[in-house]
């Protein structure tokens, strides 16, 4: 467990695999860039190259069309620390399961605890508080709901992240 600047911990592990997902995101785009570099000298634009050009010709729309991207990144990189924080509550036995609610605006999870009780709960409400501490908490509000195992079985049609 390492300190975050708030004092609360975090699992070393989780704070690798998040980094290492994030790093492998950005080489992805970066080699994007660089075949759109290679396919437009040969005359061809891949998908890259056509949003560049759209930002050259309408940059408005460009710019929403960026801001767009950026912001589904983001949703799609908040969900994946949230799913790794769920594997290893899962490993700990402090979930059974996690199943992520669809939400335009947010991230909803319902969540369902091996042992409900304060202490428990408490647990997971610590690693959300870590996570409202973040810079882009704000941009991508997170919340969380604890559901009795008994009715997980009306969840079937929300995706299991846990």
């Amino acid at each position: 467990m390492i300190k975050s600047e708030n004092t609360k911990t975090i699992d070393e592990q989780m704070l690798h695999d998040f980094v290492t997902k994030y790093y492998s995101y950005i080489s992805d785009h970066k080699q994007d860039v660089e075949l759109g570099k290679t396919m437009l000298e040969s005359g061809s634009k891949t998908e890259v190259i056509q949003q560049f050009e759209t930002l050259l010709s309408n940059p408005i729309k460009g710019l929403l069309t960026i801001r767009e991207q950026a912001d589904d990144s983001l949703f799609k990189s908040v969900h994946g620390l949230m799913s790794m924080y769920f594997s290893k509550a899962k490993e700990k036995s402090l979930i059974k399961t996690a199943y992520k609610k669809n939400d335009i605006n947010s991230l909803m999870y319902l969540i369902v605890l091996n042992k409900d009780d304060f202490d428990s709960r408490d647990e997971v409400f610590d690693f959300l508080n870590f996570y409202s501490t973040l810079d882009f908490s704000e941009k991508v509000p997170v919340y969380f709901q604890f559901v009795p195992e008994n009715l997980s079985n009306k969840f079937s049609n929300e995706e299991v992240v846990a």
